[in-house]
């Protein structure tokens, strides 16, 4: 049996290898793109490859796979609601939430921030993601470029703070554009919500602001790094190079890690609450 046979057939370890190579939305090559292209250190690597097989000494890990007595509890240390498994603590967490994965959500929507200025001028020179602040409002003659901006609509319209919006002063076009970072199987039905989630936005902006057209770009990274085919399409519409996924996908990858670090952080075996 070759090594990847065993690898697939593996229940827990080959869930990974199936999403690669049975999610039709994926785009593969990209997906794998960060081991040669995203300048990612060695350890890092390798801790997201075993995040990516889920042999990261989650509780439910310890419990189930090693079979650690001393585990009690498959909780998740950090809420003490969840099933702590690897898919919990990347995406789930509401302890992580509010910090941890809005952080790793604001770093890849910088990177995607920073060039739509510099390629519309509304900026002269690109900055280093983790060192940008981004103006709530930035602008030159031809465009306005809003940042996690809440949007004054004429009716009640629930989600009106997209993560990022371009107003073409001159063609009075609206691009809203919101960003997602889920567990990689969740990462088609991410784009699909963000899509909907701003039909009614667009409307009453199509109307209030009389533009010409109002369109959302789902701009949706993996947790671990997926890529989805449509996201060549999406950064295109952007005039965006589809090159910059590797990017994304870094930072991405790296919020991810520092996540799961500060949980193993925290001892497994503590007294439960």
């Amino acid at each position: 049996m070759s090594v990847e046979n065993a690898w697939k057939e593996k229940e827990l370890h080959g869930r990974y290898h199936n999403i690669l190579n049975n999610d039709e939305n994926i785009d593969k090559t990209a997906t794998l793109s960060w081991l040669t292209r995203g300048g990612i250190f060695p350890e890092t690597e390798g801790f997201l490859c075993a995040i990516q097989d889920q042999i990261i000494p989650t509780r439910s890990y310890l419990k189930y796979i090693v079979k650690d007595g001393n585990i009690k509890t498959t909780k998740c240390r950090m809420c003490n609601k969840g099933h702590e498994n690897v898919e919990h603590l990347i995406s789930s967490c509401e302890v992580l939430a509010p910090r941890e994965y809005t952080n790793r959500h604001n770093n890849v929507a910088k990177i995607l921030h920073i060039e739509i200025c510099y390629k519309l001028k509304v900026i002269d020179c690109k900055t280093p993601y983790y060192k940008y602040n981004p103006k709530n409002v930035a602008e030159n003659n031809n465009f306005m470029v809003y940042w996690d901006r809440e949007i004054q609509t004429d009716r009640e319209v629930i989600h009106n703070r997209p993560d990022i919006l371009i107003f073409d002063k001159q063609t009075k076009e609206i691009t809203i554009i919101d960003i997602s970072v889920p567990a990689p199987a969740n990462i088609h039905k991410k784009e699909k919500e963000k899509i909907d989630k701003y039909l009614l936005l667009s409307e009453d902006m199509k109307e209030t602001w009389q533009a010409t057209c109002v369109r959302v770009i789902p701009i949706v990274i993996g947790a671990t790094g997926e890529i989805t085919k449509n996201l060549k399409r999406y950064l295109q519409v952007l005039d965006q190079p589809f090159g910059i996924h590797t990017e994304l996908q870094k930072a991405a990858i790296l919020g991810t890690c520092n996540v799961v670090r500060k949980v193993l952080n925290k001892p497994a075996k503590e007294q439960e609450k």
